[in-house]
Parts: C-alpha cells; sequence; structure tokens
C-alpha cells in the first residue's frame, strides 16, 4: 500500500459554456453603456471637456464592473474604510454613467426628433390652412349677410315696410347665418397650434440607461465570476492567521509526540533486524483500517517487536511523513472550520 501524498492544488474548474454566454452578455452591457457615454458626453460637452468627460465615464464603468465583488470582499473582511471608498466610487460611476447613457441615447435619436419635428411643422400648416378656410367662408357669408343688412329703409320708414323689409332680411340671410355660427364653432374647436409627438418619453433614456448599467455592475455576481481583489490579501486575514495557527499546534504536536516516544529508544533491540518498507506499510495500513493512531509505537505493537527496530529501520522516514501530513490535513479541517465559523458570525 502506497502511503498519500499530499493532493496537488486542483486545476480551476471550466467554465460552463452557458456561464460563458452570460458573462459575454455582461461585457456586451458594458460595452454599450461605455459607448453610450463616450458619445453622450463628447456630444453634449464642448470641446476638451467632453472628451475628458467621456475618458472618466468609460473609466468608471470599468470600475464598476468589478467593484461590487469588491465591496462584497471587504465587507466579509469588515474593512470599512475601504468599504466606504468602494460604496462611493461604485455609485459615482452608476451616476455618471447614466447620465451620459441618457445623454449618448438622445444623441443617437436626433433623427427621431428631428422627423417628429418635421411631422409637426407639417400637421401645423394643415391646421393653419384649416383655420384660414374656415375663417375665409366666415367672411364671405358674414359679407353677404352685411350686403343685406344695407338695405335696412332705416326708422324713418313706415312700420309696415320695416316688417317687410325684416321679413325679406330673415328669409334671404338666415342660411348664411346658420352656416356662420356652425364654421364658427368649428373654428373655436380647432386647436391654435399642434402638439409635439416625441419619439419616446423623457424618463426613457433614463430608464434603458439604468437597466444597462444595473447588469454591467451585478452581471459577475449574478453568474458567480469572483474576481481576483481583495479577498486574497483582505478576505483572508482570517484564514492567514488560522493557517499560522495551525502550524505552530502541529510543531507542538511532532514535539510532544517526540518526548512522549523518546524513552523507547533506549530498549536494545534484539538481534533482529530492523522493519523493511513493507512491514511499515503494512502496519501503516492496518492501523488506518482499524482507525487507530499510527505511531512507531503503534506500529512495533502491531508488529509485536520492539520500538527500537521501528526507528532503527531506514524507512521509519514513511511513518514520519504520514504522520505529519495526517496532522497537516487535521490542522487544516481545524482551520477550515474556524474559517466557516467566523463566516456564519459575519453574515449573522
Amino acid at each position: 500500500m502506497s502511503i498519500a501524498a499530499n493532493a496537488p492544488p486542483s486545476a480551476p474548474q471550466e467554465m460552463h459554456w452557458t456561464t460563458k454566454i452570460g458573462v459575454a452578455a455582461v461585457i456586451l452591457f458594458m460595452l454599450v453603456v461605455a459607448g453610450l457615454n463616450a458619445v453622450g458626453w463628447m456630444n453634449t460637452l464642448p470641446g476638451a471637456g467632453g472628451i475628458a468627460a467621456s475618458v472618466v465615464a468609460v473609466s468608471f464603468e470599468a470600475m464598476a464592473l468589478v467593484a461590487f465583488e469588491h465591496l462584497v470582499a471587504y465587507k466579509k473582511a469588515r474593512d470599512y474604510g475601504r468599504l466606504f471608498l468602494a460604496f462611493v466610487g461604485l455609485a459615482l460611476a452608476v451616476s455618471v454613467n447614466i447620465e451620459g447613457g441618457h445623454r449618448g441615447l438622445n444623441h443617437i435619436a436626433e433623427p427621431f426628433f428631428a422627423q417628429a419635428e418635421s411631422e409637426r411643422r407639417a400637421n401645423q400648416e394643415a391646421l393653419d390652412a384649416a383655420r384660414s378656410g374656415l375663417e375665409q367662408q366666415i367672411a364671405t357669408l358674414q359679407a353677404r349677410v352685411d350686403g343685406v343688412a344695407a338695405t335696412n329703409p332705416g326708422a324713418e320708414t313706415f312700420s309696415e315696410r320695416m316688417e317687410q323689409w325684416r321679413a325679406n332680411f330673415e328669409l334671404v340671410t338666415g342660411e348664411d347665418r346658420r352656416q356662420i355660427t356652425l364654421l364658427r364653432a368649428r373654428l373655436a374647436d380647432m386647436p391654435l397650434t399642434v402638439n409635439a409627438q416625441a419619439p419616446y418619453p423623457d424618463w426613457a433614456p433614463y430608464a434603458i440607461a439604468a437597466i444597462f448599467a444595473f447588469f454591467s455592475v451585478f452581471g459577475l455576481t449574478m453568474f458567480s465570476v469572483k474576481v481576483p481583489g481583495p479577498e486574497l490579501h483582505v478576505g483572508n486575514r482570517n484564514a492567514t492567521a488560522a493557517l499560522e495557527f495551525s502550524k505552530a499546534m502541529l510543531i507542538q504536536d511532532i514535539a510532544a509526540s517526540e518526548k512522549t516516544e523518546a524513552p523507547a529508544l533506549i530498549e536494545k533491540a534484539e538481534e533482529l533486524p530492523p522493519l523493511d518498507d513493507v512491514q511499515i506499510r503494512q502496519a501503516i495500513a492496518a492501523l488506518t483500517l482499524q482507525e487507530k493512531e499510527v505511531t512507531p509505537a503503534n506500529v512495533a505493537r502491531f508488529h509485536k517487536v520492539k520500538v527500537a527496530r521501528v526507528y532503527a529501520s531506514p524507512h521509519v522516514v514513511l511513518l514520519h511523513e504520514y504522520i505529519a501530513q495526517e496532522r497537516q490535513k487535521k490542522a487544516l479541517r481545524a482551520a477550515a472550520n474556524a474559517i466557516a465559523g467566523d463566516q456564519e458570525q459575519q453574515a449573522a
């Protein structure tokens, strides 16, 4: 039976193809937001100011892509100073990118605004023409009514003649006056101007830019992509301390074990050869199956020989390696449990 060596560090697991698609979509969102900011700031701020603002906004977007995972790491590490700075930076980056995205969308949509304005002018011209036509009809009818009214004989005439004129006026101008009333009512109902129809509501660019910014900020977290950063130096402070403590305990255990078994070296070995590697491996395998501690004394008990024969074997190094490996595994398990307990306390 061969002694198990330390397992080599596991190779990083290859990303599943669905996760690759998700990460590619997140990168695409980031590029879209960065492009909108570059277009928006350069075309709404004059000269060098617009170029500088676009560069800053694109840098902010690249920072926002990885900032949230760093926030999580700082929180777990209780590094509240960097947590505050990262939060302020992320909030500033998101604000700048949403405003820049809104400007970029409006700039891209300028042809739609131009088309809407052209349609508004055409509709306004049609409305003005319709109002002018109604006013012309009213003026024509009113001129005819006024022409008949000009034949009024006046108050000096006889009352009978006046009554005849009035009856004739009502008969001749009745239809014209009715048409004038209807046309004036239609003219009063018509608006003076045509309202411009915007291609989209004013809040729409902000909403679209906010959606893009949301996926670019939280996209990597959605697909469980960890960003190497503070968790390598800050987030594992407790893990480093636990490993250092485990190493110290391992050294103490080895020293205590050597002190305990040192008197066995004084015993005189019989005139028998030391244990060979097969015997030591056999004893290790048997003690492991029996769930007994693997020590030189237990190996000697297994073969019913004195401990001196175990120490005299040139293959006793196999036994020491196995004991060291088991103690290291035990120490690492204790460190992992300590880290898990600390993380549960932080989460609580």
